[in-house]
């Protein structure tokens, strides 16, 4: 999924809507105090914004989407309303103080076929995701235009969680200090594991690793049982041992078959 275009308005220093187009290589330049590092905070929370949203979703039984809230709090872009929308615009009464960052994304030949069994609906064009947060709250909104627009607005939470599994964003500031440098590391890493963790090659390979270690195991284990000590503490006589040996009844769980089978057993049926 590539990133042809994103568009910033009401962010810091930018108060009008900026569309800024992409290629596979695009470099900003401009002059001091210009707006640029503006506009890469912007893209960097947006995609944040856009990239979490599949950790927000929330699913019934038969695994539909009932609901999302995405959100930013304690982020690694520290998102503040207050420090990041425009504060010339802080002091007007209106319900529209939002920051909005628009994104178009140009799908691949098999991402456009996935995203139709998927989400049900043909993808003209661009995909177009609009992230909106005011002071309260946080949207990830699908804004298409034309044919079959009204479709795939319906869908936006489907949309908008096939968009945040499918995207990979990394942003890695110039200027930064040593603990800002381990968060970005930690953040890379973070990414990669959660990938790996949703990756089914990877989960039918530790299964069965898991299941061929639990059939050796089953070799291995041949009796287990609980004895009692003869050291007998001071006035205490052998009666005593006895009948305190009787109460731990000498537990003996059997051979392999008896114990390790059945643990086998339990734990194949808990993985699937």
């Amino acid at each position: 999924m590539q990133l042809a275009s994103f568009t910033v308005s009401n962010f810091r220093s930018i108060t009008a809507a900026k569309k800024v187009p992409l290629t596979n290589y695009s470099v900003l330049v401009g002059a001091n105090n210009e707006g640029k590092s503006n506009i890469l905070h912007a893209l960097a929370l947006g995609m944040e914004a856009i990239e979490g949203f599949k950790h927000s979703v929330i699913r019934d039984r038969l695994g539909r989407i009932r609901s999302a809230r995405p959100t930013l709090l304690g982020s690694r872009a520290r998102y503040r309303w207050s420090h990041d929308f425009p504060i010339s615009k802080q002091v007007r009464s209106s319900k529209d103080q939002c920051i909005e960052i628009s994104f178009e994304f140009k799908l691949s030949d098999t991402e456009i076929e996935a995203f139709q069994s998927e989400i049900g609906s043909k993808l003209n064009g661009t995909l177009p995701v609009l992230v909106r947060l005011s002071r309260d709250d946080q949207e990830v909104i699908i804004l298409k235009q034309g044919p079959g627009g009204a479709a795939l607005n319906k869908n936006t939470n489907k949309i908008a969680d096939f968009v945040s599994r499918n995207v990979r964003f990394e942003y890695i500031p110039a200027i930064r200090t040593s603990e800002s440098a381990e968060d970005v590391i930690s953040s890379l890493l973070s990414k990669e594991l959660d990938r790996l963790e949703n990756n089914n090659e990877y989960k039918e390979a530790l299964s069965d690793r898991l299941r061929m270690g639990l059939q050796i195991s089953a070799f291995v284990i041949h009796d287990v049982y609980v004895d009692t000590t003869d050291a007998r503490p001071h006035g205490r006589d052998r009666a005593e041992d006895e009948a305190l040996s009787d109460r731990s009844h000498r537990c003996r769980m059997g051979t392999d078959r008896a114990f390790a089978a059945p643990l086998f057993q339990a734990w194949t049926q808990a993985v699937g």
